[in-house]
């Protein structure tokens, strides 16, 4: 199955990869050009990221996926997240990965300079801020490989498919 994403980050295509495969799917991945980046500082536009880099995506056949890194804040806390969206032309679905707490000053800095904020940090957009997180203990692709398997869950169900695994 011909998969489109609107991303040329090797994170993102492999955990895309990662995510079909444990469905038992296999699939080729058509890296298109993305929209240009954004850090989404709420919950909301890190799901629109998502969906809106999918709709991107789109070439009439296939699946469209959308990745969006993103941060929000939730009880006082600050989290990044991964949210992946599918869209067949029709109808969409949307998967969330699990979210992880960062400090205060972090949030303040990606809200005033972005990405490279954390360029700045010497976090490689590869290996993820989680990968400088957690000293290497887990990588971006993981995240998103989390975010797309949750919204081929969705997408398989209200498509009225079965799995078979």
């Amino acid at each position: 199955m011909k998969i489109y994403t609107a991303t040329s980050n090797k994170a993102k295509i492999e955990g895309i990869k990662s995510a079909f495969r444990r469905a038992g799917v296999d699939v080729e991945v058509v890296a298109l050009p993305g929209p240009p980046d954004a850090v989404p500082l709420s919950l909301e536009a890190t799901i629109a990221g998502a969906l809106r880099r999918a709709a991107a995506a789109w070439r009439g056949e296939g699946l469209a996926v959308g990745v969006e890194a993103g941060f929000f804040t939730a009880a006082g806390r600050h989290l990044g997240v991964h949210a992946a969206a599918i869209y067949d032309g029709r109808a969409s679905a949307v998967g969330m990965s699990p979210a992880f707490e960062i400090r205060g000053e972090l949030f303040a800095e990606l809200a005033l300079r972005g990405f490279n904020a954390l360029a700045e940090k010497g976090v490689d957009r590869e290996r993820g801020l989680i990968y400088a997180l957690t000293g290497g203990a887990m990588w971006r692709s993981e995240l998103v490989a989390e975010a797309v398997y949750l919204a081929l869950i969705s997408y398989r169900r209200g498509a009225g498919l079965s799995w078979s695994r």
